[in-house]
């Protein structure tokens, strides 16, 4: 209580002596008192949100502070860089850093006057070091953009692992930004992204985000593909390329070979110039990717054609893209099922002995293999 009545800073004590003859002796002591605790606090966090992420981690951190001119200062028990008098800094060690964990960390701040009277304050902090995760989800159903889809808008989406809700999604194709996006319950999505400039080809799409301590998520990346080009029938060609009589109810197979590889999945519609000859269209298969076959009967129609002439319609690329219809494509082969007529005329209605007479023989289409000996006279 009397030091208390002293109040704070310097006191003088009186001391009187007195002996039994009744002489003094007098003297002054002089103290002081400080029983105040120093002042002291932190004038730096950590960083900026408190929060120490994967890039502060690895730059180390520093915290600063103020103290009372000649007090001494530790963090968690260690002695801080002095500044000049009054200030301090402690630098938080990668080491250190990680040695804390993940989570919430208390740090301990002592300043300790020359009285020693003590100050002691607690600062939480926070680490968060913990990378995220993105990805893209397929696009347009199969990463592929064809003539259809181009004439519309394209939606690219995806998810994330670690993100809170808000944090800002970059998507870019080949380098350039295509737009941007927040995140919903790890899920997000880019729509309504032009397509119409796009030109036939192969494009990376990519994706990046932070999460709300900063850590980047490693940049996610997806191949798309444009195309939008018409696949095109490059021939088309039967088995046979003379059909006579002599071929009827034997079979021809028309070959048609396409300019890129097909969708197997989607047969062609198929017509020709000869239905009437090539009867009875089965067995339609895709022999490899580019190749379609149809198996035809052939009848007698008396049906005589110089070219028989396909057309094809309705095949599709794997982009979806239908082909450039094809009609009156040419085999290069001939159809004749007519049946030949032979005429026999003479220059006379009747010979007698000794005369002689001009036969003619009058063919409607050109013999094979007649000669004279196959005339036989009777009567």
């Amino acid at each position: 209580a009397a030091i208390a009545a002293m109040g704070e800073g310097s006191e003088a004590l009186t001391i009187v002596s007195t002996d039994a003859a009744g002489n003094t002796t007098t003297e002054t002591k002089t103290i002081s008192v400080d029983t105040l605790a120093p002042a002291s606090s932190v004038t730096a966090d950590a960083t900026s949100d408190n929060v120490i992420n994967s890039a502060e981690k690895a730059a180390m951190v520093t915290l600063t502070g103020t103290n009372e001119s000649g007090a001494t200062v530790t963090v968690n028990g260690n002695a801080v860089t002095v500044v000049d008098a009054t200030h301090w800094s402690y630098q938080l060690s990668t080491a250190a850093i990680a040695a804390m964990g993940e989570g919430s960390e208390a740090l301990t701040i002592v300043s300790t006057d020359a009285a020693g009277n003590t100050t002691t304050e607690t600062k939480t902090i926070s680490v968060d070091t913990l990378a995220p995760t993105i990805s893209i989800s397929t696009i347009a159903g199969d990463d592929v953009i064809n003539a259809t889809e181009k004439l519309g808008t394209g939606t690219i989406s995806g998810t994330t692992v670690g993100v809170e809700d808000g944090q800002t999604v970059t998507i870019k194709s080949d380098g350039t930004t295509l737009g941007t996006t927040t995140v919903s319950a790890n899920a997000w999505s880019l729509t309504n992204i032009p397509l119409s400039g796009l030109v036939d080809g192969s494009y990376t799409i990519t994706a990046d985000v932070n999460d709300v301590s900063g850590n980047p998520a490693t940049q996610a990346t997806h191949n798309l593909t444009v195309n939008t080009s018409a696949p095109t029938v490059s021939s088309v060609s039967l088995s046979d390329t003379s059909i006579s009589e002599s071929d009827a109810s034997s079979t021809v197979t028309a070959t048609i070979v396409f300019s890129e590889e097909m969708d197997t999945s989607i047969a062609p519609t198929v017509t020709n110039n000869a239905a009437s000859t090539l009867t009875n269209a089965t067995n339609g298969r895709w022999t490899d990717s580019t190749h379609y076959k149809v198996d035809y009967t052939v009848v007698d129609a008396n049906v005589a054609l110089a070219d028989v002439t396909f057309n094809v319609s309705g095949a599709k690329n794997p982009s979806a893209n239908t082909q450039a219809a094809a009609t009156g494509v040419s085999t290069g082969s001939a159809v004749d099922t007519v049946t030949s007529t032979l005429a026999i005329t003479s220059n006379v209605s009747a010979v007698k002995a000794g005369e002689t007479a001009t036969v003619t023989f009058t063919f409607s289409e050109v013999p094979t293999g007649f000669a004279e000996s196959d005339v036989v006279v009777t009567g």
